[in-house]
């Protein structure tokens, strides 16, 4: 509302070439909220989010937050089990949609949940008040892969929305003049970050529908758009960059801020070659968690990275970052162990699940009242409290920047008809560069069900597509250990050049 008043004729979101301005995303958001309480007729529950374009995304997030509900924004890619699934979970008592998606939401939508269409242009009803909203209260719950073989809900506070989209902003410099991509599916949590750091500050959000239009387009329309601020997988800048000629600047650009995989050397020198002498790269730690935990900031000019990996940087300021030893105690100086984020600002927990809770978001020993978040990475913290990312723990992998349990993929497998067995497994190449796709063993009901085409389509049904096995591989056996539990060094470790090879379908 105070950027409304400073700024009522500042483009607030861009997308396909049209603009909203603040005036009219304040008074759209106004409308949305009295039409969500009007369909509920006040019953509390979430609201559910399912758009396929992201301006009308953003108005209904904007409105689920000014009447005091939290959102559950949902991917209109994944398949309909895995959205029945969370609209169960989570049971919103409202679904929000466009006319594009309204039959499928329909669909997917109980008897309990209201679903109301709306097109973005929504005029206030002057009757309608906003209530009062309590800073803790739940803002929302995003749902990401699970280690139970369902996916899990993430809770977060407006509280906590505030203070790392702040923790952001400071670090990024960020401002009114500033124009910033948005090139994230509004299911995934680094959406949050230029999301709110820009609609905060008076920047203009630029969205661009990766999936649709592709890297390729990217350059001509951070051009077009004049995009100051890139926030992007390193994946699609190395992408970017390989579609630019050589010697080609980004002219707009003076930030890139990448994160969710491990970004390079060689990505520090991409960017000095590829952006304006005052441009920054920043390297980011973030989860659904905990938005933003760690930042470490390239400088043209800066000395050549020592590492192959870059670090992660300095925790953010009001996050404390611990790195303990297998048995809790906390490690040395450049010794290697688990990452424990603690804050007032991680997730308060996950959406109905207390043993989660325990597991992965304990109370602080430290601070009463304070949570910790256990990440399942493993890092180290150098001299100079830099981080520095080593790898994952457990079943726990990124794949293209999205965190993906694979046990949740072996559940997948193994409730898909012709499947007897199966493992899940992600390479790390022999570079060391991060895992990018995931492998499937498969033992086959049948010989006829061999077959990883046919089986990547079923599990599709299943599984959103960054979740699908790339390769299948399919055994008569999977091999176990001693103890008769699946034996997966045995799976990762290459056939003898002498041996018959296994059955493998990409």
């Amino acid at each position: 509302e105070d950027v409304a008043r400073r700024l009522p004729h500042r483009a607030a979101l861009v997308e396909d070439g049209r603009a909203i301005d603040y005036a009219t995303l304040e008074s759209t958001s106004r409308a949305i909220a009295a039409r969500i309480e009007a369909a509920t007729a006040g019953r509390p529950g979430f609201a559910a989010l399912l758009f396929s374009r992201k301006t009308p995304t953003v108005q209904a997030m904007v409105a689920s937050l000014r009447c005091g509900r939290a959102y559950v924004p949902l991917d209109g890619g994944d398949p309909d089990e895995r959205l029945g699934f969370v609209l169960r979970d989570g049971a919103p008592a409202i679904l929000l949609t466009d006319r594009t998606l309204a039959a499928r939401a329909r669909s997917l939508a109980g008897a309990t949940c209201a679903v109301v269409e709306i097109d973005g242009d929504e005029r206030p009803d002057p009757a309608f008040a906003l209530p009062e909203v309590a800073p803790d209260a739940l803002a929302y719950v995003l749902y990401t892969s699970g280690s139970t073989g369902s996916p899990k809900g993430v809770t977060q506070t407006q509280r906590g929305i505030m203070f790392f989209a702040d923790a952001f902003v400071r670090r990024l410099s960020l401002g009114e003049a500033d124009r910033l991509s948005l090139l994230w599916t509004m299911s995934f949590a680094a959406a949050n970050m230029h999301v709110y750091g820009g609609l905060l500050n008076g920047a203009t959000v630029c969205a661009y529908d990766l999936r649709r239009d592709g890297i390729g387009g990217l350059a001509d329309w951070l051009d077009r758009e004049r995009v100051t601020a890139i926030h992007a997988f390193p994946t699609v800048f190395r992408g970017l960059c390989a579609s630019l000629p050589p010697g080609a600047k980004l002219r707009h650009v003076r930030v890139i801020d990448i994160g969710a995989e491990a970004a390079y050397a060689s990505d520090a020198a991409l960017f000095a070659a590829h952006t304006r002498d005052d441009a920054i790269l920043v390297n980011q730690l973030g989860a659904a968690e905990a938005d933003c935990i760690a930042q470490h900031v390239v400088s043209h000019g800066d000395p050549p990275p020592r590492d192959a990996i870059l670090p992660l940087g300095r925790p953010t300021p009001g996050v404390d970052v611990r790195i303990r030893r297998d048995d809790g105690s906390d490690a040395a100086v450049d010794e290697a162990g688990a990452i424990v984020v603690c804050s007032a600002h991680v997730s308060p927990g996950y959406w109905k699940r207390p043993d989660l809770d325990a597991q992965s978001l304990p109370p602080d020993p430290r601070h009463p009242g304070r949570r910790c978040y256990v990440s399942g990475d493993r890092g180290r913290i150098d001299a100079e409290g830099r981080l520095h990312f080593l790898g994952r723990t457990g079943s726990r992998v990124k794949i293209r920047g999205h965190s993906v349990d694979l046990a949740e993929v072996e559940a997948a497998l193994a409730a898909t008809g012709g499947v007897a067995r199966a493992a899940a497994l992600a390479p790390v190449p022999d570079d060391g560069t991060e895992a990018d796709r995931i492998v499937a063993y498969v033992t086959a009901a049948s010989p006829a069900d061999a077959d990883g085409p046919a089986l990547r389509r079923r599990l599709a049904d299943r599984l959103p597509s960054y979740m699908l096995p790339s390769t299948f591989v399919f055994l008569d056996e999977l091999p176990t250990t001693a103890t008769g539990t699946l034996d997966r060094f045995a799976l990762a470790r290459p056939v003898p050049s002498d041996a018959p090879p296994p059955s493998a379908t990409s």
